[in-house]
């Protein structure tokens, strides 16, 4: 009987390491697949961002306006100058207004930040919460503007200036989320939290991919589908972020 025990303990033992070592090549595979898809989105985006960014590099337009405070103003400026005009730049999204069933579908897309937020703050992570709700919000906003001032010249009215106001404070909101995202990552694990749930890094390489491709030469349908899916993946991955 003895014998019997023996053999059936050396038994598991020995499952249990051969399980241990499946598991860590399993997270192996999953981390170098989740690098080479990371990889591949990014070198696709920038192709479609490439022709845009040669466009712009040179110097944004002398006639350009702007919106807000000096302080405000001196900033975009400045953002304007260190990205060639580029970063300032937003799409004419012509006949699709805010009025139209695109622009409205378009607009809901910044909805789920707002369930993403909620959740976040209702597992205790009211900073990380907080911060992506309010670039839902900003988000919102700028692409109300957006919409709204469709088909309107963009570079020498109020109008275009008030679009680029609501636009760098859309980054700034981004920014924010994604500062707090990477903090929340980092406290919870880090690499290790991300092996161990795959789908996170892949939700978050979908959404740059999706912003970046977002950037380049699309027509203004284009533009609403891709840039609301980087709106959708970025929600999805702070609605994951609250289940860790």
């Amino acid at each position: 009987m003895r014998f019997h025990a023996d053999r059936a303990t050396l038994c598991r033992e020995i499952g249990q390491r051969i399980g241990d070592r499946g598991a860590k090549i399993i997270s192996m595979g999953i981390a170098t697949q989740i690098c080479l898809l990371s990889c591949a989105c990014t070198a696709t985006a920038a192709r479609f961002g490439a022709e845009t960014l040669r466009n712009a590099l040179g110097s944004p337009p002398k006639e350009r306006r702007y919106a807000g405070a000096p302080p405000v103003v001196a900033l975009q400026r400045q953002f304007d100058r260190y990205t060639a005009g580029f970063g300032l730049h937003y799409v004419d999204c012509g006949s699709y207004t805010a009025h139209t069933l695109a622009g409205r579908a378009f607009l809901m897309t910044n909805v789920p930040f707002l369930f993403a937020g909620s959740r976040l703050a209702s597992a205790g992570q009211i900073g990380m919460g907080l911060s992506i709700a309010l670039a839902g919000l900003l988000s919102h906003s700028y692409h109300a503007r957006q919409l709204r001032y469709a088909g309107v010249e963009p570079e020498e009215t109020a109008e275009g200036a008030e679009v680029r106001l609501a636009m760098m404070c859309d980054y700034g909101g981004a920014f924010t989320a994604a500062v707090a995202g990477m903090a929340t990552i980092a406290k919870r694990g880090g690499i290790a939290l991300l092996r161990a749930n795959p789908m996170l890094p892949l939700t978050v390489t979908a959404a740059n991919a999706c912003f970046v491709g977002g950037c380049g030469p699309l027509d203004a349908r284009e533009y609403l589908i891709v840039h609301g899916m980087w709106h959708l993946f970025a929600a999805s991955a702070g609605w994951q972020l609250a289940a860790l």
